[in-house]
């Protein structure tokens, strides 16, 4: 269209700035700013070694359910979205969306603020959270996908990566 011709050849951070006048993409950028889901990923070895004392060869291997429980999630989900998309609409993304950060907060709960004297129910809980993290890129990425201009689209995606680099300095 005339505007995606224009805004290639006016890319500017004026331009991407008004990504934020959209709101849908800016409930999208507080949600990843919010969520913890991704210092978990980022952080989560340490935080068992240092916080709940566990070694740190063993804290890796409580990881790797978490790992399996995303990738587990983010193959599945992409079977289970065009039937959601055919039951609830225009809302199943949203809803997914609602329910993985709503169960993915309950459980990072009990994974991380609870101590457990056996490591294996810290690698059973994050499993679990693994299983909802991974719900969110393929269901998060087309909603912001479909709220942008086409011209914006890789500017988008990069703000909303940028969200996980600004939490992990933080």
């Amino acid at each position: 269209t005339t505007g995606d011709v224009w805004l290639r050849a006016h890319l500017t951070v004026r331009a991407v700035m008004r990504l934020f006048r959209i709101p849908t993409f800016s409930v999208m950028m507080l949600s990843r700013l919010l969520s913890g889901h991704l210092l978990i990923l980022i952080f989560g070895v340490q935080f068992l070694v240092t916080e709940r004392g566990i070694d740190n060869s063993f804290a890796i291997l409580v990881v790797l359910p978490l790992s399996v429980g995303y990738l587990v999630s983010t193959l599945s989900i992409g079977y289970v979205i065009p039937v959601l998309d055919r039951l609830l609409g225009d809302r199943s993304r949203v809803l997914v969306l609602q329910l993985a950060q709503v169960l993915f907060a309950i459980t990072a709960y009990f994974a991380t603020q609870q101590v457990y004297t056996d490591p294996v129910t810290y690698a059973v809980l994050w499993g679990v959270m693994g299983l909802f993290i991974g719900l969110n890129p393929p269901v998060n990425r087309p909603i912001v996908a479909d709220v942008v201009l086409p011209a914006t689209a890789a500017w988008a995606a990069a703000s909303h990566w940028g969200t996980m680099v600004c939490r992990a300095r933080t």
